[in-house]
């Protein structure tokens, strides 16, 4: 069994099967028989995604839509596998992502000088083609329409413009802020799944994003040590507010957790500070 988290609402998270258990969800949206899924995984999470429709008694011809939020292949590596399986569907994505989702060679290859080859390999395998006829480009305030529910897309830049690391500080903290303005009573997170208590989380998402930018800023001028410094800091930082959140585990069960993410946001950081202005 894989996790199952059925909202009552039309809305179910379940599990990607991305690298350990809960780490990446795909949420599928069911409203009046039809299927939207939003992000894919990678490749292997085909079979809980066919087991999924499965649960809830629908088939393929079912599915009429693949979205994906951001074409990062934890969340868009599958999305060719998907498109095979399902014929009727269209895939959505950002108007930055379409060519690579038509085209992904350029993608992997970004993904391949963060990552490696191995790695990719391991993790993602072939990412598949998708038919750019089958692609619909999901342009701000573009609706669509699954069953009788309407579904807007909203572009909130931030975490990343298209396949590279590509940190706005001032985009995200607009993207939290227009997120923030529909009022809602829930979110639903690719990492991962339904949270609550929506204003609170956005103040601490805020809270963090401005340490990890005045971490950063501490470290501005370019030297051979300034990416070694940031990183350290940014460690410490986020190793005190898992402490001061409960968490229990030892410090080289996090420190292996976080150390993709860790590597990554410095990265962000970095490339933000050379580029801005």
């Amino acid at each position: 069994m894989f996790d199952w988290r059925d909202y009552g609402n039309g809305i179910i998270a379940f599990d990607a099967g991305y690298v350990r258990p809960i780490l990446a969800a795909i949420h599928m949206i069911v409203d009046d028989g039809r299927v939207a899924f939003i992000d894919t995984g990678s490749n292997d999470s085909l079979p809980n995604v066919l087991e999924a429709l499965n649960k809830v008694g629908l088939g393929r011809e079912a599915v009429d839509y693949v979205i994906l939020t951001h074409i990062h292949l934890d969340h868009a590596g599958g999305a060719g596998a998907l498109m095979r399986e399902f014929p009727n569907a269209r895939l959505v994505v950002h108007p930055r992502g379409s060519r690579h989702m038509a085209e992904p060679s350029k993608l992997v290859a970004g993904v391949t000088a963060v990552y490696g080859k191995d790695y990719v390999d391991n993790v993602y395998g072939d990412i598949l083609p998708i038919s750019a006829e089958r692609i619909i480009d999901a342009h701000e305030g573009l609706t669509i329409q699954l069953g009788g529910r309407e579904l807007l897309m909203i572009d909130t830049p931030g975490h990343a413009k298209h396949h590279t690391t590509q940190f706005d500080h001032a985009e995200m903290r607009a993207s939290i802020d227009r997120l923030m303005s529909y009022g809602p009573q829930a979110m639903y997170l690719t990492h991962y799944a339904q949270v609550h208590d929506v204003p609170a989380r956005a103040a601490d998402l805020h809270r963090r994003l401005d340490a990890h930018v005045a971490i950063a800023e501490a470290h501005a001028a370019p030297s051979e040590t300034r990416h070694a410094a940031i990183k350290q800091e940014l460690t410490a930082y986020l190793l005190a507010e898992l402490r001061t959140h409960g968490c229990t585990l030892p410090e080289a069960t996090i420190l292996d957790i976080l150390a993709t993410d860790i590597e990554l946001n410095v990265q962000g950081l970095t490339w933000w500070m050379d580029h801005r202005g």
